[in-house]
């Protein structure tokens, strides 16, 4: 009889305490992407400037301490071919530029 401890590590991110499958981490990146897009929507007017604050980089951050660093480059490529989709291709470039 062996006295062994067994150690279980904690999951990197809490997405990844669950068994994932490929259907289920899809389901995860278009719900992300989801999140990203109406919390851009939301917007909150400053007074001491005209750019308001738009939920957006919270989403992003919270997405960010939550899933794992593929899910979040997925879901952020996701909403970036939309983007590319509705706008050109060439007017991102003039943006850019």
């Amino acid at each position: 009889m062996s006295n062994e401890t067994r150690v279980q590590l904690a999951p990197a991110a809490i997405a990844d305490a669950a068994p994932a499958t490929g259907l289920r981490n899809a389901g995860i990146v278009l719900a992300a992407s989801a999140f990203v897009a109406v919390c851009a929507h939301v917007a909150l007017p400053l007074y001491f400037t005209p750019v308001p604050l738009t939920l957006q980089p919270f989403a992003v951050l919270l997405l960010g301490l939550l899933h794992a660093l593929l899910r979040l480059l997925l879901c952020r490529s996701l909403l970036l071919g939309a983007l590319l989709r509705r706008i050109g291709w060439t007017r991102l470039l003039l943006l850019l530029w």
